[in-house]
């Protein structure tokens, strides 16, 4: 099973030689006592950092954005290729935003057929039956040189490529000579246009995006619309967006910021409009795994296909309830007053009452176990490996994910694993001797609080009191210790270490980074730090309002320009 990888690759020494390294993020952020700034200025001086903005990679299309982007250009809302899309280049060893992979991955012969067979699919979908042909041309063409096929390609183009297709364009004419030889061969326009789609779709130029400068580094008008459609759609430009590009309206702040809304007001108004950034959640958070996970089916046998599919609804619900819904402070997130369930879940969390197949909004008691994403049973089961917890596994995705704080690699011949019990003892009693190690002791001081604290949830999230463990053949029930400390701040059990998180500087500067990171399909550099600290007091300031954040992202220089690679 895929989860297996990522829970095992989580070990419990990963990074643990002298400490943690806090990523910089600038004058006046959360970092250590000794941090730097990230401009080579001394801490403390007159001199203001200055956002200098780096280059952007050429990124291919992630699955996701080829699938939307596809649906999108030609009408197709549902259509989903039978094909598998090529590999994202993915590392299941470690954790990876595929917008970031997207720079680096290649696409070689196999990937290509791939993309061609995808492409087959999607045009004979769209051109399948002339009413299909009419409907999207507009018209009934005479012939494979009618004025709409030319008008169709020529608006499909422009849209697929984000810039300008003029009429003697080498790539239209390029299209519509298929057209025409499609039509010799086969009889019949609609094949000519479908066969033109499949090279469109299969073009480069669609596939792989990097913007064009307009001067001073500032992206041209088609490639504002571009990032635009893939940071609130995850897809190709619309006609509206299209249109203001080609007369260069786009250019101007207040048509930039009204088209930015208009977007953000339609992901607010219609469910179907929110894919972006449900995948960038599942992207951050290994949600997109969930239905991978696999369990000991002795252990927990009422873990099953229905289970894993309820595990993940509930995040995508509980998430836009917060996000869209209702626009809450992203500190709800951590902190939350509502749960979703349907009645296999509300069984797995132990709530009383009467739940059908259908989900519901169910308040939550301020007593409660849960609190928001690190109890759900989906962050829980997908955080753990088949038969037990894994506390190193959750400590480091809170550290490394959720704060932005970076373990480095154990030394060489440093021993990880954990160290057999000499009696009946908890994982906290066996993670206590193994960190006393002073090799491992930095690293963990941070990690293991938070991962020992979600010890009172098992392997799928069900909740506990007591640890069973087995010594000697014997089967022993021990109480749990959930009591810990994080960012100098002591908790008594999970509910409580969601709050202190919720609350943090370090989780506000994360959301942004992540973010950021995602939106640039790269690495922040130092110079562009300046650019985090200002979103994120932005982010306060409008209530940690996630939707907002993308706003204020999206007006932002480090967005809006780019430096040229080499």
């Amino acid at each position: 099973m895929r989860i297996g990888t990522i829970a095992w690759g989580l070990l419990l020494c990963g990074g643990c030689y002298s400490g943690l390294e806090q990523v910089p993020l600038g004058e006046g952020s959360s970092g250590g006592a000794d941090q730097e700034t990230t401009d080579g200025t001394e801490p403390g001086s007159d001199d203001e950092p200055q956002l200098e903005v780096g280059p952007v990679p050429m990124r291919r299309l992630t699955r996701g954005q080829y699938l939307q982007s596809t649906r999108d250009l030609l009408a197709l809302p549902e259509w989903t290729p039978q094909i598998e899309l090529p590999d994202e280049g993915l590392n299941e060893e470690e954790f990876q935003l595929p917008n970031m992979v997207a720079g680096t991955v290649t696409t070689g012969p196999v990937g290509y057929n791939r993309y061609r067979v995808a492409a087959k699919e999607a045009a004979a979908a769209a051109m399948g039956t002339d009413a299909d042909m009419i409907q999207r041309l507009g018209c009934t063409p005479t012939g494979p040189e009618d004025p709409c096929v030319v008008a169709y390609l020529q608006a499909t183009t422009e849209r697929a490529f984000s810039r300008a297709i003029e009429d003697d364009d080498p790539v239209l004419q390029a299209l519509l000579r298929i057209v025409v030889d499609a039509n010799d061969r086969l009889g019949e326009v609609r094949l000519g246009v479908q066969w033109a789609l499949i090279n469109l779709l299969q073009s480069p130029e669609f596939l792989y995006f990097y913007p064009t400068d307009a001067g001073n580094g500032q992206k041209d008008a088609y490639s504002k619309a571009r990032s635009l459609a893939l940071m609130f759609r995850d897809s190709v430009p619309d006609a509206t967006l299209i249109e203001l590009a080609r007369d260069g309206s786009l250019d101007d702040d207040d048509v930039l910021d009204a088209q930015i809304d208009r977007l953000i007001g339609e992901m607010l108004e219609q469910p179907e409009r929110r894919g972006a950034v449900l995948r960038f959640f599942d992207d951050w958070w290994s949600m997109n795994v969930v239905e991978h996970v696999g369990k000991n089916a002795e252990l927990f046998p009422e873990f099953d296909e229905q289970l894993r599919s309820a595990m993940k609804e509930e995040i995508d619900l509980w998430l836009q309830d917060i996000l869209f819904e209702r626009r809450v402070g992203f500190d709800t997130v951590f902190d939350a007053d509502r749960i979703y369930v349907n009645d296999r879940l509300a069984q797995l969390y132990g709530l009383p009452g009467a739940f059908g197949d259908e989900f519901e909004a169910v308040p939550n008691d301020p007593e409660s176990p849960r609190g928001g994403l690190l109890t759900t049973a989906a962050y829980l089961a997908v955080m753990a490996h088949p038969a037990q917890t894994s506390p190193a596994a959750r400590g480091r995705f809170i550290t490394e994910r959720l704060m932005c704080l970076t373990i480095p690699p154990p030394p060489p011949n440093v021993d990880t694993t954990l160290p057999p019990p000499q009696g009946p003892e908890t994982k906290r009693e066996r993670f206590v001797r193994h960190t006393t190690d002073p090799v491992c002791a930095g690293c963990h001081q941070l990690m293991d609080p938070a991962g020992l604290a979600l010890e009172e949830f098992d392997a799928i999230g069900r909740h506990r009191l007591e640890e069973t463990v087995y010594f000697d053949g014997e089967a022993f029930d021990l109480p749990l210790d959930t009591n810990g400390e994080l960012l100098g701040q002591p908790f008594a059990n999970s509910r409580e270490l969601g709050r202190i998180l919720a609350d943090s500087d370090e989780l506000t500067h994360c959301v942004v980074r992540q973010l950021l990171r995602h939106q640039l399909g790269r690495e922040l550099l130092p110079t562009e730090y300046v650019a985090v600290q200002e979103l994120a007091e932005d982010f306060v300031e409008d209530d940690r309002d996630f939707v907002g954040l993308m706003r204020a992202m999206a007006r932002h220089q480090v967005f809006t320009t780019f430096t040229e690679g080499e």
